[in-house]
């Protein structure tokens, strides 16, 4: 399931050179039939999405800002898109329910910081050109792959938050509290 954008990807490529091919093969112009399906395809997309994330799921979308959220607040799936900016997100005080809650990022540069009490479990998938992940004083760095990181009681905990940054470049820290 972590894998599915790049089979995505994958089919997403192939149709487009089976369309470049033919046109090259019986003479008509690919292009003209690519712009209106990439315009279904994302108005497609649109709709659906709010489906994807489920009934209380959230979506945010901010250009070049910072996001922070501390005290008292509900974790609940979000989908955050931020071109350039940070996220900072304290969860020592907020409301987490039980299960895995997902946090999915979009953006071009984005730093994600993340104050973690104890039990409550994180996961990471990084989906980047560029991604770094410093998770409790342990850092792991990716370029042109995955990467993928949970806490050492993630499966234990009953109370998870994965977070999946899908970015060009991204750096993501991972503290417990002061």
């Amino acid at each position: 399931m972590d894998k599915r954008w790049i089979l995505w990807i994958g089919i997403i490529i192939v149709v487009i050179g089976i369309f470049l091919l033919a046109g090259e093969l019986f003479h008509f112009s690919a292009g003209n039939f690519l712009f209106p399906i990439f315009l279904v395809a994302l108005g497609a997309w649109l709709i659906l999405r709010h489906r994807m994330l489920g009934p209380n799921g959230q979506i945010q979308t901010r250009l070049l800002v910072d996001i922070g959220r501390s005290g008292n607040w509900q974790v609940v799936p979000e989908e955050i898109w931020l071109l350039i900016g940070d996220l900072h997100l304290d969860l020592t005080e907020a409301q987490i329910p039980e299960g895995e809650t997902t946090l999915t990022t979009f953006g071009f540069v984005n730093d994600i910081k993340l104050i973690v009490p104890e039990g409550i479990g994180v996961g990471l998938h990084c989906s980047a050109f560029v991604s770094e992940a410093r998770m409790y004083g342990e850092r792991e760095s990716a370029v042109f792959m995955p990467l993928d990181r949970n806490s050492d009681d993630f499966a234990a905990c009953s109370r998870k938050v994965l977070i999946r940054a899908n970015n060009f470049v991204v750096d993501i820290k991972v503290r417990r509290p002061r």
